[in-house]
């Protein structure tokens, strides 16, 4: 218990002593609004959906030719000779095989697209509060998702959305 109560009173005195500790210029973002809400971001979002969209629709075919041929399959299961069968079947796997491997390349084309789009954006987020800090002095700026409170005097949010959207939407045309 008294160790508890040293390490109470040690974690106050650290607390207390913050603000005497860090007297620079702070500024805020919130990063993920930016990342959601900036032109590039939408677009991002756009053409996410329609890759998934294409993908999922490419994939459903893929399902029901298969399910098809599977059919096929069965229903000419006692016409085949077991040789032409277990050849047929062979096909068959392989052919499943072939979807699974599209379908993983599918989801990684998007996954890739998303990583990218997300790179670029949060590249641009940099670029924006480097030169705002440059210009407004900041010493230190930081994602308001690592605070429990910041004053709105200190949130450039909409400055470096501002800055994201003149970069990316200039580097999109």
């Amino acid at each position: 218990m008294k160790k508890l109560m040293t390490c109470l009173l040690a974690s106050a005195a650290i607390v207390a002593a913050m603000p005497e500790a860090f007297a620079g210029n702070l500024g805020v973002i919130d990063a993920q609004q930016i990342l959601y809400t900036s032109n590039a971001g939408k677009r991002l979002k756009a053409s996410l959906e329609k890759a998934k969209e294409n993908g999922e629709k490419k994939i459903a075919d893929m399902e029901a030719k298969l399910a098809k041929q599977q059919e096929e399959l069965m229903r000419k299961k006692s016409l085949l000779t077991e040789e032409k069968y277990l050849e047929e079947e062979a096909t068959l796997k392989k052919a499943v095989r072939d979807y699974r491997v599209e379908a993983q390349g599918i989801q990684d084309s998007i996954d890739r697209e998303l990583t990218i789009g997300r790179k670029e954006i949060l590249d641009a987020i940099r670029e924006a509060v480097n030169e705002i800090s440059a210009d407004r002095k900041f010493d230190l700026v930081m994602n308001n998702a690592q605070l429990m409170y910041h004053s709105d005097s200190v949130d450039i949010t909409n400055d470096v959305l501002a800055k994201v959207n003149a970069r990316l939407d200039k580097k999109s045309k």
